[in-house]
């Protein structure tokens, strides 16, 4: 440490310097209010004499303002004389200074100087208030009280001038004897030996003030001077004491407080032998100490960040900079117009291995493992550790998809050579996953998902081999995601739109319901068909919701057609997947209690025979259910689908649809019009209603009426139109002759 006496002389020096300065400061102003006491010695004493002259002079100027007047008798000496008697009497408002007052003070109109104002005071008040002694101020009044004598004196040889009658020379010089008498002249005798006497009182004063200020100054700058050589000593010596203390120069120590401040650790700071203890010695240690954790913290550094992008088994790179890398390259994949494969392996078996010999063999064998794979890529080429025995390898400068399955190949066979680890010879196989970029044109992390889908594919395909990720199929799950996105978008800002196909009695002509058929009112394809979207959509939750909004709108048609008197049912198409759902009765009961102005028996439900309806129990107690609630079902496109006699034999549906496919061309295949006659006669069979979809034209339906099957739908007869078309075309509906004259067979 540094000396105790050196660091105690420093601050007591420092002490000092600090206390001499102050004592400095107040010596100092103690100078400056002697010297303004000498000046105001000196300004006294010449206002002592400004005071006194205005006596003797105002005192001159009377008798001479008299004395004109008596000689001459202008009124303008008197006038002039009583100012100035009321100027030194404090009754007119004194100039600033006396000497304003008199020069020649006829002088034609020249305005009076004496107007020119200061204040109001009398002569002897000023000189009271001037601060003189008593025995100086005694004086004054002396002089004063004589000033006044004569004044009388001269007021009265005025007032011989001023008595009343003619003026003689007689008068007038007894006037002016009055004024140059040894009388007058003995009163003017006592006004100026007071002053004199004053002048000698207070010239003693002044230069006793002064003398003794002087001697005051004398002694507070010797003072001033003696302060001035300590305070320098003292700042001398704690200069001295501080560049001890500091143990270099404060240039050279805030240089190195300014290395350190930059984080310059390793500058090493240039002192020969520092003393111990002083400021550069242990700022020396302290920056010694910064380095060493400067180091220490890089070396942490370089090494959490080796954690944080390389595996600690395997040294190879982690998921972090695979994601890095892996964008890295398919930037120069676009710029070179090549392709790259990423390869998601798994090791199969790794998990009994690990299991049977511990985690220790498992390690080893993860080490061995990923040696070989990594020596199996080419140059450029990444492999990568993502997890426990999951791999990702990175294959660059592809010119072609082909050109990866060598390098495929080679890492199946590096993962399934045996390894060895201690006496135990283990072995395992990979299951890879494949994708290409830029064929696969998606981001870094989803290739990575690719790969992941394409590998556990080969891994149920029996595992040691690889599998090509399929864009294909992707890519359709990708469609089919932003169709069902966009058919919810659409039902919720209601572009769904409803028209309806009328069914007719072909022979009497009644009109005895309509389909409902769905419309996308779409923004920008305009009116889109049902076969665009809804089999995208088949069992799919949004298929539900469209489902029940098609049958609350139907509900909604048949009140409005009500109102307007037109009683009319519509039938609507459900798929299987809607009609098995647990709440699907509960729904509809909830749909027609919305309605209560709509009586149930007005909408018919059909089922696409063509679903498989995979529990026919549950499928009959709901059509129950539905009917005790009075809605009816129809099976629709019979002929088409599954069980077609399971079906007809256990459902309550009390209308069966010939599909239109046979329909259309029956007049043309013999077995099309064999089926329809079929289906025509298994409907009678099992007491059914039947009805004939895709009626186009009048021999369809003359053909139709001759099998018995007088209900139909279709383009001969209408097309599916607008609620709002309906009554309408209702009112101009008229049925062909030739369908009237037909006799349809009866059933037996």
């Amino acid at each position: 440490m540094l000396n105790s006496r050196k660091l105690f002389s420093f601050d007591n020096y420092l002490i000092l310097s600090f206390t001499g300065i102050v004592a400095f400061a107040i010596v100092f102003l103690f100078y400056l209010s002697a010297e303004k006491d000498l000046d105001s010695v000196s300004e006294m004493h010449i206002r002592s004499n400004l005071l006194v002259d205005e006596l003797r002079r105002s005192s001159d100027d009377l008798n001479r303002m008299a004395r004109s007047y008596v000689t001459t008798g202008d009124l303008s000496y008197k006038e002039h004389y009583n100012q100035i008697l009321a100027i030194r009497d404090g009754k007119k408002v004194r100039p600033n200074s006396y000497g304003f007052i008199y020069s020649d003070l006829i002088r034609g109109n020249d305005p009076h100087p004496l107007l020119n104002g200061g204040q109001t005071i009398s002569l002897l008040q000023l000189m009271k208030n001037a601060g003189f002694t008593q025995a100086e101020f005694a004086k004054l009044s002396e002089a004063k009280e004589s000033s006044d004598e004569l004044t009388d004196t001269e007021f009265t040889a005025m007032q011989l001038i001023d008595t009343a009658g003619p003026m003689t020379w007689a008068i007038r010089a007894k006037a002016n004897l009055m004024l140059q008498g040894s009388a007058y002249h003995q009163a003017k005798d006592n006004i100026m030996r007071p002053i004199g006497q004053f002048h000698i009182m207070a010239n003693q004063r002044t230069l006793d003030a002064v003398n003794a200020s002087k001697k005051t100054s004398s002694q507070l700058r010797l003072v001033f001077i003696l302060l001035g050589l300590i305070v320098l000593w003292s700042l001398w010596r704690t200069y001295q004491s501080m560049g001890v203390t500091l143990g270099t120069s404060l240039k050279n120590l805030h240089g190195q407080i300014e290395k350190i401040g930059n984080g310059d650790f390793h500058s090493i700071i240039p002192v020969e032998e520092p003393i111990e203890g002083s400021v550069i010695a242990l700022l020396s240690k302290a920056h010694l100490r910064l380095a060493n954790f400067e180091r220490e913290r890089n070396q942490a550094e370089r090494k959490l960040e080796r954690i944080a992008h390389y595996d600690v088994l395997t040294n190879l790179p982690n998921r972090v900079l695979l994601a890095d890398r892996l964008s890295q390259a398919m930037v120069q994949c676009n710029r070179h117009n090549r392709s790259l494969a990423v390869a998601y392996l798994d090791l199969d078996g790794f998990k009994i291995i690990n299991d049977k010999h511990g985690h220790h063999a498992g390690d080893e064998l993860l080490i061995a493992v990923s040696q070989r794979m990594k020596e199996a890529l080419g140059e450029g080429d990444l492999l990568a550790r993502v997890g426990g025995d999951e791999f990702i390898a990175v294959v660059v400068y592809l010119e072609k998809i082909e050109d990866s399955e060598p390098v495929l190949e080679w890492l199946l066979k590096a993962a399934s050579a045996p390894v060895t680890v201690g006496n135990a010879v283990m072995q395992v196989s990979a299951s890879i996953g494949v994708t290409h970029y830029p064929q696969d044109g998606v981001d870094a992390d989803q290739l990575i998902r690719h790969a992941d889908q394409a590998m556990y594919v080969a891994k149920q395909a029996g595992k040691n081999r690889y599998h090509l990720f399929d864009t294909v199929h992707d890519n359709s799950i990708k469609i089919r995601r932003e169709s069902i996105a966009n058919i919810r978008f659409a039902l919720q800002r209601r572009e769904f739109v409803l028209h309806y196909q009328p069914k007719v009695n072909m022979h009497t002509g009644e009109v005895i319901g309509a389909e409902a058929l769905i419309r996308w009112q779409h923004p920008d394809r305009g009116l889109v068909p049902p076969l665009d979207f809804l089999p995208v959509i088949e069992g799919h939750a949004i298929s539900l919701e469209l489902g029940e909004w098609v049958i609350d709108t139907a509900l909604s048609q048949i009140s409005q057609w009500r109102s307007i008197g037109l009683q009319l049912s519509i039938s609507v198409n459900i798929s299987a997947y809607q009609l098995q759902q647990d709440n699907f009765v509960s729904c509809l009961e909830g749909l027609l209690a919305a309605h209560p102005e709509v009586n149930p028996r007005y909408l018919e439900l059909e089922i696409l025979e063509t679903s498989a309806l995979s529990d026919i129990g549950q499928v009959f107690a709901t059509m129950n259910a539905c009917y005790n609630l009075g809605v009816r079902f129809a099976l629709d496109d019979f002929g088409t689908g599954y069980s077609s006699l399971t079906y007809l034999r256990r459902l309550p549906a009390h209308l069966i649809k010939i599909d239109q496919s046979f329909v259309r061309d029956m007049l043309e295949e013999a077995d099309d019009f064999a089926i329809v006659e079929g289906v025509v006669g298994l409907a009678k069979a099992f007491q059914r209603e039947v009805i004939a979809e895709g009626v186009e034209t009048i021999a369809h339906g003359v053909a139709l009426l001759q099998l018995g099957c007088e209900l139909g739908q279709g383009y001969g007869i209408a097309r599916p139109m607008p609620a709002g078309d309906i009554p309408e075309w209702i009112s101009s509906w008229k049925v062909d002759d030739s369908w009237q004259a037909q006799s349809p067979i009866k059933a037996k």
